[in-house]
């Protein structure tokens, strides 16, 4: 066959375009028939050859080669290059910067204060679904912020809580209870072997805390809030009644105290014993109780007590004078257990009655207002302060008979069943005979043969 030259070799073979790819294949086809393939001793050096040290080359270097083979005499590459160039760049790791911590700004506490009890609200509503009333930007936000500003405001809190039991002054008794508080206890060993320490001290504690009786009285106001009729033992019944439920004795217990009865009366022949064990006004207004109150009768109980009496006390009954007037006149304070004086007076008619005696009549006294301002001990019981202040009338005799009251308890002797000064206290049930003595003796100016009458009084608690 005959040979072609070099120079026409070059002439035939396709010119190698920068758009269209050199392929092997394509050169292939333009070889002609019958000439062997050249050896690779004697191909023409390549520029374009790739560099043995990076046999895959990187994205922006093959961007940059296919751009200066397009356009040689340009240094830069053309904008047509430059979105390849940043598509086929690495993207960057960002770096994280620091950011400052900002200031707490005190403005945003109500609005987190505000977004806390939002929270809570949603949450007896819908749940605790925030995403149901809350967008998610500020959603995010408010998060971010409350859950800053709660460790904060509860460390607070606790340092707050520490310094007021630190400058908090104990007290002696509490006007809400009624009742004496714990006093701080003295350490020894012993008592702490045996736990008594710790125990008066966790009493001591629950009784002192700082602002005790104002917790109390937002506990209670909590709870009537929420329609209790119940609040610290006390019932809110109707007509503005507070009123304490019953709960009849044990008949074992009962049975030794109305037996120390009997037994007095007869170790005492010569006296003439009579006992008047007068109802609580839950039994007497029971129709203004709460529905289904979890209350005992205490008719039942009158009757078991009278039952027990041996023959020599007398019982003296004023049920049925009470149930008879309870519509017409107020026999009970509203805001106290104690009975008002005009109840006092109907028991004293019945109990004159009872003994055959002569009572002086309603019309033989002065009924003199003593305060408008009364607050019983169920008004300071409830916590939340029930009630609206009551009258206190007292009974004064006409002729102004000399009395001489002693007590026994404080060893004084006045010329007064009633003490005025009790009247600027906070109870002012003790401006009768001075509030609770253990043994009252009373002389009077009355001519009478009869002999002395002990008055022994008992409580329907005390049984």
């Amino acid at each position: 066959m005959k040979k072609t030259r070099p120079s026409q070799e070059r002439t035939e073979r396709p010119k190698k375009s920068s758009s269209q790819p050199s392929n092997q294949a394509v050169r292939k086809t333009a070889r002609p028939a019958g000439q062997p393939p050249r050896q690779a001793s004697k191909a023409r050096p390549s520029t374009k050859a790739q560099p043995t040290r990076n046999p895959r080359p990187r994205p922006e270097q093959d961007g940059q080669r296919k751009s200066s083979q397009a356009r040689p005499s340009q240094a830069r590459p053309t904008s047509k290059a430059r979105p390849n160039q940043r598509a086929n760049k690495p993207k960057k790791r960002p770096v994280a910067r620091q950011s400052k911590r900002r200031p707490m700004n005190l403005r945003s506490i109500p609005s987190t204060i505000l977004y806390g009890f939002t929270l809570l609200i949603n949450f007896l509503v819908s749940g605790g679904d925030k995403n149901k009333y809350i967008k998610g930007d500020r959603r995010e936000k408010l998060d971010k912020r409350f859950y800053r500003i709660l460790p904060v405001a509860f460390v607070g809190l606790t340092v707050l809580i520490m310094l007021a039991v630190l400058v908090h002054r104990d007290q002696t008794t509490s006007l809400a209870e009624n009742r004496e508080l714990e006093q701080k206890p003295k350490f020894t060993i012993s008592s702490f072997v045996t736990g008594k320490y710790s125990s008066k001290q966790a009493s001591y504690m629950s009784d002192q805390f700082p602002n005790r009786a104002g917790f109390i009285k937002t506990k209670a106001n909590l709870d009537r809030l929420m329609g209790k009729k119940e609040i610290n033992g006390v019932y809110l019944g109707a007509d503005g009644y507070l009123m304490e439920g019953f709960k009849a004795e044990d008949p074992n217990i009962t049975k030794i105290k109305v037996d120390a009865i009997n037994k007095f009366a007869s170790s005492n022949k010569s006296l003439k014993v009579s006992m008047m064990l007068v109802p609580n006004k839950v039994d007497i207004y029971s129709h203004l109780m709460p529905k289904n109150a979890p209350v005992d009768s205490q008719t039942d109980y009158l009757k078991a007590v009278s039952s027990m009496l041996s023959n020599k006390v007398r019982m003296v009954d004023v049920e049925q004078t009470f149930n008879k007037l309870k519509n017409s006149e107020q026999l009970y304070y509203k805001t106290d257990h104690h009975w008002t004086t005009d109840g006092a007076f109907h028991a004293y008619t019945d109990f004159c009655k009872a003994l055959n005696i002569q009572p002086t009549g309603q019309n033989s006294f002065n009924r003199s207002q003593a305060s408008d301002s009364f607050r019983g001990s169920l008004y300071y019981k409830t916590g939340a302060e029930i009630g609206k202040p009551e009258d206190i009338y007292l009974y004064l005799t006409q002729d102004n008979a000399p009395v001489i009251t002693k007590y026994y308890d404080t060893k004084k002797k006045v010329p007064s069943l009633y003490d005025s000064s009790k009247l600027s206290g906070r109870d002012q049930y003790e401006v009768f005979t001075g509030g609770n003595h253990s043994q009252i003796k009373i002389r009077t100016s009355v001519e009478t043969d009869r002999k002395k009458s002990w008055l022994l009084r008992i409580h329907m608690q005390m049984l």
